[in-house]
């Protein structure tokens, strides 16, 4: 007589084949899983160095070549960072008012604060003086000025001139290589103290996470020029950043 069905035996071997074939199967998804998890952090990561590579070399063009850089360490730079610029439509002996929207003759990339490094220059080439910057303040329309302005408290001018003077503001800051609370490593920028470059504040985020121990970035002076070196898994890309007169 032929059987039917299966035994008990039988539909016991079959759980087990289903169930091994299912285990390996949830493996295999969860390696292609970390795959994809990685293949993402490193992308990010190359994205993030791309990024480092657009900031300092935005923040050295645009920095007062008068002004050195500084190389702290291997992943740290100080530079005088770009503020504003601005044609003053009135002065006092202590203060420069300049157009609050940029426009012609002005140009402001952020608000100016109290600790900035200011340059006054005149536009005959008469004066030029660097000072801090105390206090700036909004103000609406003054003398001389039909629109609302930063006044910017400079402290005394020698003698000030009569024709208006062009102010060039700038800030301290420190780009740096830094940890994480959770252990991955970025790239932010520090403010820091005028007088003393070396105090600086807590650092804010600006491109990350990187994708390798200390951001895989080796930053190095060599006469005029920034040299940073950036590691993308096996590579390593090698930009030379050098300030415009």
């Amino acid at each position: 007589m032929r059987r039917r069905g299966f035994t008990v035996l039988e539909a016991l071997l079959a759980l087990a084949v289903m169930s091994i074939v299912a285990s390996l199967w949830m493996r295999s998804l969860v390696a292609q899983e970390r795959l994809v998890r990685a293949a993402r952090r490193a992308e990010q990561g190359h994205l993030a160095t791309d990024e480092v590579l657009r900031v300092l070399t935005a923040t050295l063009h645009h920095s007062a070549a008068s002004d050195p850089v500084q190389v702290h360490g291997d992943t740290s730079i100080a530079v005088a960072t770009p503020v504003g610029v601005g044609l003053s439509c009135a002065h006092t002996t202590d203060s420069l008012f300049v157009p609050e929207a940029n426009g012609l003759g002005v140009q402001w990339d952020i608000a100016p604060d109290s600790g900035d490094i200011v340059l006054v220059e005149s536009v005959h080439g008469a004066q030029d003086t660097r000072t801090i910057l105390s206090a700036a303040r909004r103000a609406a329309s003054t003398a001389g000025c039909a629109v609302p302005t930063w006044r910017l408290h400079i402290g005394t001018l020698a003698t000030p001139p009569a024709g208006p003077l062009v102010a060039r503001v700038m800030r301290p800051m420190r780009f740096v290589v830094y940890r994480a609370s959770d252990g991955a490593w970025w790239w932010g920028e520090r403010r820091c103290a005028t007088t003393a470059w070396t105090r600086c504040g807590p650092a804010q985020p600006i491109a990350g996470p990187l994708a390798h121990a200390r951001g895989g970035l080796l930053l190095t002076r060599e006469g005029a020029r920034v040299v940073a070196a950036l590691r993308d898994g096996a590579f390593v890309r090698r930009a030379a950043v050098t300030r415009l007169p």
